[in-house]
């Protein structure tokens, strides 16, 4: 799951359950890895980083090492490569290669539709009873 939106890998802490966030409703749903930013991104850096992972992901490479060439190649060639622009992108969770069966993307894509929805759910159950 790519969540490339603003401060996707914060959440609320809780005590004896740790971090309460996206990415734990997403695993929790099952979905076996992440990548979210920590803070907020302007759209334009995160589309280039996120085009150079997703072009990683499509070369079979594991997770964690297409996010960082992709930091390595945003470096390289953007402009303003200030580590505020690419550094906030995590991942958690399965670094290994996505199986691209094919072109299933229609499952993959109704599949993640219902997962955002699902965390969606429990991101406003879980904050929504502590404001």
């Amino acid at each position: 799951m790519l969540l490339s939106a603003c401060q996707t890998g914060l959440g609320k802490i809780a005590l004896g359950e740790g971090t309460l966030s996206l990415s734990r409703a997403f695993q929790a749903a099952g979905c076996p890895a992440t990548v979210m930013s920590l803070w907020e991104v302007r759209d334009d850096a995160t589309a280039e980083l996120m085009r150079l992972f997703l072009e990683n992901i499509r070369l079979g490479q594991d997770k964690d090492e297409a996010l960082a060439k992709a930091k390595r190649a945003y470096l390289q060639t953007a402009a303003d490569a200030f580590p505020y622009y690419w550094a906030g992108f995590v991942l958690t969770g399965k670094a290994d290669p996505v199986d691209l069966p094919g072109r299933a993307w229609g499952r993959y894509v109704v599949l993640l539709l219902l997962l955002a929805g699902g965390a969606a759910a429990l991101v406003r159950r879980f904050w929504g009873k502590s404001a």
